[in-house]
């Protein structure tokens, strides 16, 4: 699938096709087990392209530079975490969580 055809949305059936860099590790590796006979539930990818699509139309690109910009990565405030952490606290669980994640090149070896 040549990236100009790429569009905000891929079925996972046809993710095999597509680079990674636009659809993530985890939905690559979906794909490529389906495709190699794995039973792997139905789904779909949302792209690089919706999100790049959806910073221009919201006018955000500029808001994050800026914001991030503003202090040290290591000095920046994390309220979803904080907030994150509060829901953990208030439903009790201490046990094991899972979160999953999704961005391109997040488990490269870059």
């Amino acid at each position: 699938m040549a990236a100009r055809r790429i569009g905000v949305v891929v079925p996972l059936e046809q993710a095999a096709d597509v680079p990674e860099r636009y659809i993530g590790g985890k939905a690559a590796r979906l794909a490529a087990l389906g495709r190699a006979g794995f039973r792997v539930p139905r789904g779909f990818c949302v792209t690089v392209a919706a999100y790049e699509r959806f910073l221009a139309e919201a006018a955000l690109a500029d808001r994050i530079a800026m914001e991030l910009g503003r202090k040290s990565f290591e000095a920046l405030r994390w309220e979803e975490v904080s907030a994150l952490q509060r829901m953990l606290r208030r439903l009790r669980l201490d046990g094991p969580l899972a979160v999953r994640s999704s961005a391109p090149g997040e488990d490269s070896a870059a």
